[in-house]
């Protein structure tokens, strides 16, 4: 017998196994899946009936004091006694000298028939800055890094912990023309407090020998994290802490819900799950638990700031007396999920002349820049560009684009060395690394043929204006029908930047 005849009657005989073992490792893999399913399942109805069971404690405890307080009033008379128990408003007197001092404004409209309980609520508080504000772009990361069905299952409330009406209805109405659908979807809550909810800042006591300035800062910190867990206690299972000046990675919703549900599984206890080792970015709580959170952080408000009143609290609740166990016990109850799924991104704080630059380390890196092939092109500006950040290099798709500060009158050419029938372009500014340095007031031009009708602004020198920079710093469109041949396509810019620019991603397609 040849080699060659061997080697067929060998391969006939194998082949059938083969395909066996491959449709058994198919159906396995679909056996594991929909076994995975049902856990996501279990876990999920499981976090709800706790939810539920802390909703309906809640509820008792609130028609308890409801009903003690008619029969206190009713009873003063026949010599009976009850205990007076120790609420928000021992711990925050000057919430007395106003009625509506707990009062909460609901800016969002509100869903319809309302919507179930989430399984995970995201609290966001923010702040002015000066001269900066991250949350457009938080929001866009945290709605554009989860499939829409996973979103489904999530609620996140900003809350703008302002009292300057104008300012909160500024920002309110920013985030109505960004993010409707997400409020039409009940998945985005806008809330603010009323004025009364804050003390008198004169009043507060130097602590930490830190000055009054970051005293009255970190208190003010302390009351929006406790405003914002009073109103989230209710509204789902799990309770992460964000701020607004965060960086998603891809899929965080899956990765922390299967998460919990594998905790739920495994029948594991805990208090924290830490999504972001940095300060209070990402700690994951049970609702349930926020009680002690928010009893914790009106008591002790004044006195230290929110991620030093954790610990303290973790440690009397959890910890005995020998400091090697409480090791231990923190070891069991205090997670730490790796990679960190949430960066902090901001480097202007809201403690005015801070410069926060810290970052996680676990969080990994992400693109700096995004390739792509464009058509053949003669590529200048006269932004000075940073070392080897030029701007040939993201038109190629081999770097980023880093600029001196853009100045008035500025413009980055592309123009091509055969004309091109473009379809559409996305132009990207600013990176992870450095979300501040966008390109915001500048326009997308082209020098091109058309025919004879055409419904376009145009520019002194014939260039015809096809788009602008949204604030996130991105361009993107499909470049009109009318437009035939593009000779040159352009960036202007219109005004002066305080930041350096960066130009991560330039796409122009033909058609």
């Amino acid at each position: 017998m040849s080699r060659k005849k061997f080697l067929v009657i060998i391969i006939l005989g194998i082949f059938p196994a083969l395909m066996f073992l491959l449709s058994s490792f198919s159906d396995f893999k679909e056996d594991n899946e929909r076994h995975l399913e049902l856990l996501r399942n279990i876990g999920e109805l499981k976090g709800r009936l706790e939810h539920l069971e802390m909703r309906v404690s809640y509820r008792k405890a609130e028609q308890f004091i409801e009903v003690l307080s008619i029969h206190n009033l009713t009873n003063n008379s026949s010599g009976e006694s009850f205990l007076k128990m120790p609420s928000a408003f021992h711990y925050l007197p000057h919430l007395t000298n106003n009625i509506n001092s707990t009062r909460v404004k609901l800016h969002s409209p509100v869903k319809p028939g309302g919507r179930p309980p989430a399984t995970l609520v995201f609290g966001i508080p923010t702040v002015k800055r000066e001269g900066q504000s991250y949350l457009i772009a938080t929001l866009a990361n945290l709605f554009s890094s989860a499939p829409a069905k996973d979103l489904l299952d999530c609620l996140f409330i900003v809350l703008i912990a302002e009292t300057d009406e104008q300012l909160v209805e500024s920002i309110d109405v920013h985030m109505k023309e960004r993010f409707s659908k997400e409020m039409e979807q009940g998945i985005l809550q806008v809330i603010s407090p009323s004025e009364g909810y804050y003390p008198d800042w004169s009043t507060l006591k130097i602590t930490l020998d830190d000055p009054i300035e970051r005293v009255r800062w970190r208190t003010k910190q302390n009351l929006d994290y406790a405003f914002l867990m009073m109103y989230a206690q209710t509204q789902g299972t799990y309770y992460i802490q964000l701020e607004d000046d965060v960086l998603s990675l891809q899929d965080y919703v899956r990765r922390i819900k299967d998460y919990a549900f594998e905790m739920e599984k495994a029948k594991r206890s805990w208090f924290v799950a830490e999504f972001c080792q940095l300060g209070f970015i990402g700690k994951m709580f049970h609702s349930s638990d926020l009680t002690y959170m928010i009893q914790f952080f009106t008591m002790f408000h004044n006195d230290r700031p929110a991620d030093w009143l954790i610990d303290p609290l973790f440690e009397t609740r959890f910890c005995p007396v020998d400091q090697k166990k409480c090791r231990a016990v923190k070891k069991n109850l205090w997670l730490r999920y790796k990679p960190s799924l949430f960066q902090h991104v901001g480097t202007v704080s809201s403690l005015k002349g801070k410069v926060q630059k810290l970052k996680d380390k676990a969080f990994g890196k992400l693109p700096l820049f995004v390739p792509h092939t464009n058509p053949a092109a003669r590529v200048t500006t006269v932004i000075k560009a940073y070392k080897k950040h030029t701007i040939e290099s993201v038109y190629l798709g081999v770097n980023f684009f880093w600029g001196l500060s853009p100045q008035e009158g500025d413009i980055i050419s592309f123009k091509f060395t055969k004309p091109v029938k473009l379809k559409s372009y996305l132009v990207r500014s600013g990176n992870p690394e450095h979300p501040s340095d966008l390109l915001y007031n500048a326009t997308v031009e082209v020098s091109a043929s058309f025919k004879n009708s055409i419904n376009l602004s145009s520019v002194s020198d014939g260039f015809l204006v096809i788009g602008r920079f949204d604030e996130l710093g991105v361009a993107k469109g499909d470049v009109p029908e009318e437009i035939e041949e593009v000779y040159e396509f352009r960036l202007s810019i219109h005004s002066e930047s305080k930041n350096w620019v960066i130009i991560s991603e330039v796409s122009l397609e033909p058609r």
